[in-house]
């Protein structure tokens, strides 16, 4: 990663320019969130599709409770809604014994149609002034050159961190994706575990739709949409492992870091869109293939 950054600064003029380095914050803030939610289901070895479709499903129930809640209870309600659908889901993928991937992909279908119904697919942009003051604090703010969004996703990384590591249910979740066999017959509810490991998916996934509605300052059913395969693939690019049990926040943490590194310089660069996604997709498969030569723990 040091070897990008030093790379891009030299071979990109306004890649260390601190209007730059505030941007590259500001976008991989979201992404921080939504990488370290999945992190938490693929440890369980499940994965959660929702994502996309719930970043746009929060961004516009955020919008339209701040006309009638204002800003404190709207982020609230979010937080708790998004939350309690992930625990619902887990509890649910798990109670019917479904595959997390087939469970996740029909909640994806529902909530998609849902929100395009009662939307039709058109942002919303009317808020009162109270509650558009909030997105532009939380949106635009910084501390220097850090945005107020970094520092918030940095501090909820740093928690999150503390409960996977150092609480017994966040040992429960790692035991439950290492050998689930003999974490259930230790005792370890699975149900419980898949509805806390979605819960606190669904939490981080509401927490990164806040920070991308105060960003763009509109409700946007469509703002989830290509998020949840960035989500992942940073995930696993920092040493989260798909069948489970092995990788933590700090793996999630420095896939984010280099995916958005990637991501900014690819953009300055001005080259083209689909040429990007090409570039992104080959450095996800390089990075999985180097993390399958240096194996250990990514925690």
């Amino acid at each position: 990663m040091l070897a990008l950054i030093v790379a891009c600064t030299l071979a990109i003029p306004s890649f260390g320019d601190a209007s730059n380095v505030k941007n590259l914050l500001g976008q991989a803030a979201p992404l921080l969130l939504l990488a370290i939610g999945q992190t938490f289901v693929l440890l369980i070895r499940a994965i959660d599709l929702t994502q996309g479709v719930m970043v746009g499903v929060s961004s516009v129930v955020l919008f339209v409770l701040f006309k009638d809640i204002g800003p404190v209870g709207a982020v609230g309600v979010v937080l708790l809604g998004s939350s309690a659908l992930g625990a619902v889901s887990g509890a649910l993928v798990a109670k019917a014994r479904l595959d997390p991937l087939i469970g996740t992909l029909a909640g994806m279908y529902i909530l998609t149609g849902i929100l395009m119904f009662r939307t039709g697919g058109s942002p919303l942009t009317e808020t009162p002034a109270i509650s558009g003051d909030f997105l532009i604090w939380l949106g635009t703010s910084s501390v220097g050159f850090v945005p107020v969004s970094f520092i918030v996703a940095c501090s909820l990384a740093v928690m999150a961190h503390i409960y996977l590591r150092h609480f017994v249910f966040g040992l429960h979740i790692y035991a439950m994706g290492s050998n689930p066999t003999a974490a259930i017959a230790q005792g370890i509810n699975r149900i419980l575990v898949f509805a806390v490991a979605y819960g606190i998916c669904g939490l981080f996934t509401g927490g990164a739709a806040i920070l991308l509605t105060a960003r763009i300052h509109q409700g946007n059913p469509h703002l989830g949409e290509g998020l949840l395969f960035e989500s992942i693939g940073s995930a696993v690019m920092g040493g989260v492992l798909l069948s489970g049990g092995i990788g933590g926040v700090w793996a999630a943490v420095r896939g984010v870091a280099i995916f958005a590194l990637i991501q900014n310089a690819l953009y300055l660069t001005d080259l083209n869109s689909h040429v990007r996604d090409v570039v992104l997709g080959v450095m996800i498969i390089v990075g999985v293939v180097i993390k399958a030569e240096r194996p250990g723990d990514s925690a």
